[in-house]
């Protein structure tokens, strides 16, 4: 089984992700309240060189958020999963608060909070492919320049260029 995955900036701080996969297609609005991109390089990165088993990418839009998780089955299998936060609020970006003691407390917002949208298990090397392609189409479209221009931060060149050696 595949997944093709689109990445496309559609205005000043706002982009589009849309994973395709053979029976679900799980379309994500983005906006610049996060920076989910160099998020998904480093995470493919940790995966593949054995620092984490698991990442979290956030994709903020207004209002809500979609969270997509990462899991390391074994040495080439993942299991990606999509889950939606609706609410006006983002988990990701609750205020927090502090007791007495200074002690900064955060609301508790569980996966549970979240609608889960789907999940999908995939070749870590297909997946991390799909990236770099969705990756290449954008920058057919946006130079470097552009896309800090568009998306009001800087492209991640140095892990771009790391995790195209994982590619190969």
């Amino acid at each position: 089984m595949s997944i093709k995955i689109k990445y496309k900036l559609t205005g000043t701080g706002w982009a589009e992700a849309k994973f395709v996969m053979p029976r679900k297609t799980i379309k994500i609005e983005i906006s610049y309240l996060c920076n989910p991109l160099p998020e998904l390089i480093k995470g493919i990165l940790d995966i593949t060189n054995s620092k984490k088993e698991f990442v979290e990418v956030l994709f903020s839009h207004e209002p809500g958020e979609t969270k997509l998780q990462i899991v390391k089955l074994s040495k080439t299998e993942l299991q990606i999963s999509f889950y939606h936060y609706p609410e006006g609020t983002f988990p990701s970006q609750l205020s927090y608060s502090f007791d007495k003691s200074k002690k900064i407390t955060y609301p508790s917002i569980k996966i549970q909070d979240y609608n889960f949208l789907g999940s999908y298990q995939i070749n870590i090397n297909e997946f991390a492919n799909a990236i770099k392609d969705a990756i290449t189409n954008l920058l057919l479209l946006v130079t470097i320049s552009e896309y800090k221009a568009i998306w009001t931060m800087p492209f991640p060149t140095v892990a771009y260029k790391k995790f195209l050696d994982i590619c190969k």
